[in-house]
């Protein structure tokens, strides 16, 4: 592991920041942060339920292989950043538990941190990820997990409360046979968010399902990228992201499902609808399909558009003025995602959602 260490240091040491002649960082200029203006300093980090250890005691093989496939994808500076900290925490999961891990920051601070998880087979892992920001810190996080044969790793990534931090966050997740994947994201309090989550269906019968709820006010920019990479027989993916955007908010989604040419009998669908509640919100949706063999399922949906004038009309005869009603309805949007995590994960998103909608 240590190997994979210095190899991501020293890859890091030759790679400049990513440009917007490159197509993923196309609609998000980095440019404009000064980096220098933050101050480095190692991110707390707090795990309970399950023993979190320092990645030169890891011997796991399965485990270093998926990490050495992981670095061979590792195209921007970010990522090698966070492969590299000191701040970097392995999680082995040998029985079903719930986990719930708090990174924390002080104000104007800029930290890498790396979270790998190994699940057993036939084991279930919940986690709960939250992020305690100092106003005006950055956080450059990777998540990387390998699933073993009929195992499950669910991580409800609840981002942070409303402090306008800078978010960089990179998820890669390698799925065996029968394993499943729910990765949930629900960012509202971020400045700049860009970030992407990479599940690769590794084994036959795997199943992933990536979903994600947010909502943008002011000049907020919020960057999301999925990849449902599908490398083997029989597998399932669906990615669902609902996003509200208002006052002058911008959002960029991209959505790949990439199907191998030995993936026959692959099943993905990704869906994006955006609602946008001002005339200066922005939201860029780009959904592709890359398909190298066939006997596969594959589709995309994606809408982008204002409250609809009948929701609208129906909702003020019931004694709503405009904006309850435009709010009633931006929180339902939300929700429609938040039906498919568990209860007291959804009403925490649902509670910050709700907070920031009545802002706008």
């Amino acid at each position: 592991m240590n190997t994979i260490i210095r190899r991501a240091e020293k890859m890091a040491e030759n790679m400049a920041l990513p440009s917007g002649f490159e197509e993923e960082w196309r609609r998000t200029d980095i440019s404009g942060i000064d980096f220098d203006n933050f101050k480095k300093s190692d991110c707390n980090v707090h795990v309970n339920g399950a023993a979190a250890l320092m990645p030169y005691e890891i011997k796991d093989n399965a485990f270093i292989s998926m990490q050495e496939n992981m670095l061979s994808k590792a195209d921007n500076v970010f990522i090698l950043r966070a492969m590299s900290s000191a701040v970097t925490r392995y999680i082995r999961i040998e029985k079903n538990v719930d986990i719930e891990i708090e990174l924390e920051q002080d104000l104007g601070t800029i930290s890498d941190v790396h979270l790998m998880f190994f699940v057993l087979p036939s084991v279930t892992a919940n986690v709960v990820i939250k992020h305690n920001a100092g106003r005006g810190s950055f956080i450059n996080l990777v998540c990387s997990g390998l699933v073993e044969d009929n195992a499950s790793l669910n991580i409800y990534d609840l981002g942070t409360e409303l402090l306008s931090p800078y978010r960089m966050a990179h998820s890669y997740v390698e799925l065996k046979k029968n394993a499943r994947f729910v990765h949930f994201s629900g960012m509202m309090g971020y400045s700049f968010i860009k970030q992407r989550i990479w599940v690769n269906l590794f084994g036959s019968g795997a199943d992933a399902l990536l979903l994600g709820a947010s909502v943008l006010s002011g000049t907020e920019h919020y960057d999301f990228r999925t990849v449902q990479e599908h490398s083997s027989e029989r597998t399932h993916s669906v990615s669902r992201y609902n996003l509200v955007a208002g006052d002058r908010g911008r959002a960029v989604y991209q959505g790949l499902i990439d199907v191998k040419e030995r993936a026959k009998g692959t099943d993905a669908y990704l869906s994006n609808k955006n609602l946008l509640l001002s005339d200066d919100a922005e939201v860029s949706s780009i959904p592709t399909l890359s398909i190298s063999t066939d006997d596969v399922r594959c589709s995309h949906g994606s809408t982008s558009g204002k409250v609809g004038d009948k929701e609208l009309f129906y909702l003020r005869s019931r004694g709503l003025d405009k904006a309850q009603a435009t709010a009633l309805l931006s929180s339902a949007h939300i929700k429609d995602v938040l039906d498919l995590i568990p209860d007291r994960e959804a009403k925490i998103i649902y509670r910050l959602a709700e907070k920031k909608i009545k802002m706008l």
